[in-house]
């Protein structure tokens, strides 16, 4: 065997090794470690002890933009007791000091199905970018006032969605600043005041809502905001747009089929609507009116209806 025979020999040996100690660096091999040290990518843990072993070896989650997906599966237990396995979460999440997307689907929590992170414990919460709720959770819990509200402290939270919450608790995401969107495909009851002061709020997703509290988006500034209805138009607390005093620019999307139901005239653009008046109708209802006609309208909302094909 020549020299260059030798070589392109060793070559491909090296290329070969290199091959397989990726592939097995990438493989599931059923322990906890997800990723291993790639900068970024996901965690999978079924116990506190292998989530924080996974953490502490992972080299991303370093920024705000390059958070850890976190998988775990396990008993969240009571989330308002410091023996919680929620709170041990969070207290490893603060220790070792990554972000995080959390996905929380298969998860076991308390028998109330009251998705409850505490408002009174702060601890690793501010590292948490994204949350998928646990399948169980049926209720995001109320808050009393702003003091007690569900969701305090995530200050880096952006996107949250969950697969059966039916009811979101007054002042649940007060506050949360960089909440970007919502997805919520189940939910019909949304509490007062629960998005007030997320004003970077671009996407809800409640198809299925049937009442939409007071003052919901208040304080929520001028960012352009597009929202996904269902058929029947939900009844609309008042003054849910209350302290807006420059343009914002509103989107409701709700089936093709619906658009009388939400007072369209059918023979007029479905994306119509008269930004002008103050008249009785389900649009100003939304601009700050209420159903029950109690408010007023904040003819800085520009409201524009948009349409989507149900299947």
């Amino acid at each position: 065997m020549n020299n260059a025979s030798r070589i392109f020999g060793v070559a491909f040996l090296v290329i070969i090794i290199s091959f397989c100690m990726i592939a097995f660096d990438n493989s599931d091999s059923g322990s906890n470690t997800g990723n291993n040290n790639r900068g970024s990518g996901t965690i999978t843990a079924n116990s506190i002890a292998a989530m924080e072993a996974a953490l502490a070896a992972h080299t991303g989650g370093v920024t705000v933009n390059n958070p850890i997906t976190l998988v775990i599966s396990f008993d969240l237990g009571t989330m308002t007791e410091n023996s919680s396995n929620w709170q041990k979460m969070l207290v490893v999440i603060a220790d070792k000091n990554k972000f995080v997307d959390l996905n929380l689907s298969n998860c076991t929590m308390n028998v109330s199905k009251v998705f409850d992170p505490d408002y009174s414990v702060s601890t690793g919460k501010s590292k948490i970018v994204s949350i998928i709720l646990p399948n169980i959770a049926e209720k995001i819990e109320e808050g009393a006032s702003r003091t007690y509200r569900a969701f305090n402290d995530f200050t880096n939270l952006s996107y949250i969605t969950d697969s059966s919450v039916t009811e979101i608790g007054s002042f649940a995401f007060d506050n949360c600043t960089n909440l970007k969107s919502v997805d919520f495909p189940k939910t019909t009851i949304i509490g007062g005041r629960a998005f007030i002061f997320c004003n970077k709020l671009e996407s809800i997703y409640f198809p299925k809502a049937t009442n939409i509290g007071i003052s919901l988006f208040n304080y929520t500034g001028t960012t352009a905001l597009t929202i996904t209805l269902g058929e029947n138009p939900p009844t609309v607390g008042h003054f849910i747009f209350y302290s807006i005093d420059a343009a914002k620019n509103v989107t409701i999307k709700i089936p093709y089929t619906a658009k009388e139901s939400y007072g369209y005239d059918a023979s007029k653009d479905p994306t119509y609507f008269d930004n002008s008046n103050t008249d009785y109708n389900w649009g100003n209802f939304f601009r700050g009116l209420g159903s029950d006609g109690s408010g007023e309208v904040n003819t800085e909302i520009k409201l524009k209806f948009d349409t989507y094909t149900t299947l």
